[in-house]
C-alpha cells in the first residue's frame, strides 16, 4: 500500500509574532506508522492540530480519509460521565451506526482493560487511565487515519504495549497513524520518521534503515589515510578517538579497508566496531 491518506506541502504556523512551524512538509500513506518526532517545544503539536484543522496556518494541508480520529495531548473528556458514557458519546458524534456500537464499546473496554472502570466517573479517575479512554475514544469509529499526540507519555509498560498492540493491528489493517512523540522508543516502533526541530523539518528516517555501523581507525598517519578514504568514496568523521568510517556490515569492511591503509603505506594502530543506535543518530541529527 503506497496511497497517500495525508499529504503536507510547505506548513507554516504562527502564533502573533511568534513562527511555531516554517515551510514544513511531509506525507502519511495507508498501512503505515509515521512518527513526527521532536522535543516538547519543536512544534509537533502545532502541526497535528493544523490537519485537523484546528489553528489558522499558511501552506496546503490534504486529507483524502473519510474518516479521521485524533487523541490531542491534553485531556478532553467529560468529566461527569462516565468511562463507559464517555465512549458512547463519541460513538455516538462520529456516526457509529446503533447495531455496531453496543460491540465496539465492549470490546474497547476490554481491549484497554477498562471493562472493570466503565461505571467510574471520569473526574475520579487517574491520569493513564484518562489517557487509555482517550485513545479508546479516537478509534471507537475504526476511522481510516488516526493522529495521535503524545498517545504514550507516562503510562506504565503494561499500558504503553497495550496500546502498541493496537496500533499495529491498526497499521495491518490498512489504516494510516501518524504519531507525534518525544520519546525515542516509539520512534523505534515507527515505519518512518519526520524530525522536527524549532518548527522546521530537519531529515526524514527509516529507523530500521538509520542505524549504523561505524570502523574506528586510529591510523600513525592522519591526513595520509583521510586522503584515502576521500580516494575510495567512503563518508567518515574524525573524532577524539580517531577516523570513524560509516560502513554497512563493520566485520566485512575492516578487512578491504586494512588492507586499502597497507597498500599506501599507511599503519593503523588500531581499529574498533561502534554500532550506534537510532537514538544516537537522531541525537546527532538534531544537534
Amino acid at each position: 500500500m503506497s496511497e497517500e491518506v495525508i499529504e503536507v506541502r510547505d506548513l507554516s504556523i504562527s502564533y502573533g509574532n511568534f513562527v511555531a512551524v516554517k515551510g514544513f512538509s511531509f506525507n502519511l500513506k495507508k498501512g503505515e506508522i509515521l512518527g513526527l518526532f521532536g522535543s516538547h517545544s519543536s512544534g509537533k503539536t502545532s502541526v497535528l492540530r493544523a490537519i485537523m484543522g484546528l489553528v489558522d496556518y499558511e501552506g496546503e494541508v490534504t486529507c483524502s480519509a473519510s474518516t479521521i480520529g485524533y487523541m490531542p495531548q491534553k485531556i478532553s473528556l467529560y468529566a461527569n460521565l462516565t468511562v463507559e458514557e464517555n465512549l458512547r458519546f463519541f460513538a455516538l458524534i462520529n456516526r457509529v451506526e446503533d447495531k455496531i456500537r453496543d460491540e465496539r464499546v465492549r470490546e474497547l473496554l476490554n481491549s484497554l482493560d477498562l471493562e472493570n472502570l466503565k461505571t467510574s466517573l471520569v473526574k475520579r479517575l487517574g491520569y493513564g487511565i484518562k489517557r487509555r479512554l482517550m485513545f479508546a475514544a479516537s478509534i471507537i469509529h475504526d476511522p481510516e487515519v488516526l493522529v495521535l499526540d503524545e498517545p504514550l507519555s507516562n503510562l506504565d509498560s503494561p499500558t504503553r504495549e497495550r496500546i502498541w498492540e493496537i496500533i499495529e493491528r491498526l497499521k495491518e489493517m490498512g489504516r494510516g497513524i501518524l504519531l507525534a512523540t518525544s520519546n525515542i522508543e516509539d520512534a523505534e516502533r515507527c515505519g518512518r520518521v519526520v524530525l522536527i526541530k524549532d518548527g522546521v523539518k530537519i531529515a526524514e528516517i527509516e529507523p530500521e534503515r538509520v542505524k549504523e555501523e561505524r570502523i574506528l581507525l586510529k591510523p600513525f598517519k592522519f591526513e595520509k589515510a583521510m586522503a584515502a578514504l576521500d580516494e575510495f568514496g567512503f563518508r567518515y568523521i574524525v573524532s577524539e578517538d580517531g577516523i570513524e568510517v560509516f560502513v554497512d556490515n563493520a566485520s566485512i569492511a575492516i578487512p578491504d579497508l586494512l588492507e586499502m591503509m597497507r597498500r599506501r603505506g599507511i599503519e593503523v594502530e588500531r581499529t574498533d566496531i561502534r554500532r550506534l543506535g537510532l537514538e544516537e543518530v537522531v541525537s546527532e541529527i538534531l544537534g
